[in-house]
């Protein structure tokens, strides 16, 4: 199987959300997948809060995605610790 580039991977993402995929949904089928898998998954999801969270702190949000930049930033500054092992 090839590796896609991961501005595909993106592409198909914010296309299915954006055509009214629903996140639970998405959610739910990702829960799904092999724990390795789930671990790694979840890491791009904390790394998607480090950013937003850094976004927060620089002021770099508009009405949009405000919301999320100021929760991510909650969550950034609760959980010290975002360490997710490989195993």
């Amino acid at each position: 199987m090839k590796k896609p580039k991961v501005e595909e991977v993106v592409r198909i993402m914010s296309n299915y959300l954006n055509c009214g995929g629903g996140g639970q949904a998405l959610a739910e089928e990702l829960a799904k997948e092999h724990r390795t898998l789930i671990q790694l998954i979840y890491g791009v999801f904390i790394s998607l809060t480090e950013k937003l969270a850094d976004d927060c702190d620089k002021g770099r949000y508009d009405g949009r995605n405000e919301q999320s930049c100021k929760m991510a930033k909650e969550i950034c500054d609760k959980i010290k610790n975002r360490y997710l092992p490989y195993v």
